[in-house]
């Protein structure tokens, strides 16, 4: 359970940088949720600032060790700014940032339309100092994977100015009409594709369903989240799947009916062994998680399904398929956009500041080793090698009868 704040926080307050707007900070989704819900449908946010996916995270993370801090600022009554913000502990500092951590790949806050925003370096940092006063005490304000958009075609203007490059990209395929009859990818061809299609069709009834969201969604997407754990476990890469709360939360925002998500599945014999989890945005479609079942690798389902997915997102005319951040190989194969996203790292106080300069060392660090392709898989042998030598290797997957 999440920590109320104290009653008084409640109490509403003014900022220098947005006169006229009444803010209040809320420990809690239940004090918010009218306003983020009716703000929601006004300013078009990505699907990371949506209520379901904020509560559906909230649900599976937010324990004793995390503080909700979301700032609303109302007009005559109306949300026109939510900043939905949490506080946590890391290495004795309080730090305040995003609702939703790491498993966000676009942050920003809930802006209406018609608010007029600060703009301008010294202008911006001054509203988050602002902010941060109304949210804390925090010794650091980290604000990762800042998104260039605020929703509705918005530039992000609240991009804090002290900001500089994650260690990822983000990655988007432009989708035009005739890409729903095919498309060639990552060296493979459709045909190469059809012929994969024809061999794992030998081994039983193919189909690809999109699952409506409910029970069956859910389903789907933790087979999808433990083909994913085991295949990071096996690579000695980074891996949070392990923790059975990823399952909590993906699985329950698949089966939120009020979650703008899409889960599609390539099923053989009613098995599924390639799930994706989808993101709807605006004329977009998301593509947030994808795994297959290894045992299935020489059909390629992950690329049959992914496939079936770009030729479907350009039949109903959506505009884009975001492949969002991370630099996966495939990405780079197919995408032809690359977004660099930023990360700020604001301290507070001495101690703040020290913080903030491991976590730049961190980022630092992670930038060089991705940017040699020795060192990085170097470090990936290195760190499978500690991983199996700590903990029991995964159990070997069963045998398809």
């Amino acid at each position: 359970m999440t920590r109320p704040l104290p009653a008084e926080t409640a109490e509403a307050h003014e900022i220098a940088s947005l006169p006229g707007l009444a803010f209040v900070v809320h420990g809690s989704l239940a004090a918010c949720e009218a306003d983020w819900r009716r703000l929601e449908r006004r300013a078009c946010p990505s699907t990371f600032q949506t209520f379901a996916w904020a509560s559906a995270w909230v649900a599976a993370f937010a324990d004793e060790g995390v503080d909700l801090r979301i700032v609303v600022g109302r007009r005559a009554g109306e949300p026109c700014l939510i900043v939905p913000l949490a506080l946590e502990r890391r290495f004795g500092a309080r730090v305040l940032g995003w609702l939703g951590g790491c498993w966000n790949d676009y942050n920003a806050p809930l802006v209406a339309a018609d608010l007029a925003l600060p703009e301008g370096p010294a202008a911006v940092a001054r509203l988050w100092r602002e902010i941060a006063a109304l949210a804390g005490p925090a010794d650091l304000v980290e604000l990762a994977k800042e998104a260039p958009s605020l929703g509705g075609g918005r530039t992000n203007v609240l991009r804090h100015p002290t900001s500089t490059a994650e260690d990822n990209s983000a990655f988007a395929l432009d989708l035009t009409p005739d890409m729903a009859h095919g498309l060639r990818f990552g060296g493979r061809t459709l045909s190469g594709l059809d012929r994969k299609w024809r061999k794992l069709a030998r081994e039983g009834a193919l189909a690809i369903e999109r699952l409506p969201r409910g029970h069956a969604a859910a389903e789907a997407v933790r087979a999808m989240l433990d083909w994913k754990e085991r295949t990071l476990h096996e690579r000695g890469a980074s891996n949070p799947f392990a923790d059975p709360r990823s399952r909590t939360f993906l699985a329950g925002f698949a089966q939120d009916p009020q979650a703008r998500s899409r889960t599609v599945a390539l099923f053989l014999d009613g098995e599924p062994i390639a799930v994706t989890l989808c993101l709807e945005e605006e004329d977009e479609l998301l593509i947030y998680q994808t795994a297959y079942d290894r045992r299935f690798a020489r059909g390629s389902p992950g690329a049959q399904l992914l496939s079936h997915l770009i030729r479907t997102a350009a039949a109903e005319g959506l505009r884009r398929l975001d492949f969002a951040f991370g630099e996966d190989g495939y990405k780079n194969e197919i995408c032809n956009r690359r977004t660099v996203l930023t990360r700020a790292l604001v301290p507070l106080s001495p101690l703040g500041g020290l913080v903030a300069a491991g976590s730049r060392a961190r980022l630092s660090l992670r930038r060089a080793v991705k940017g040699n392709d020795l060192v990085y898989r170097t470090a990936l042998r290195v760190s499978r090698a500690l991983r199996n030598a700590r903990a029991p290797a995964a159990p070997p997957q069963p045998e398809r009868v």
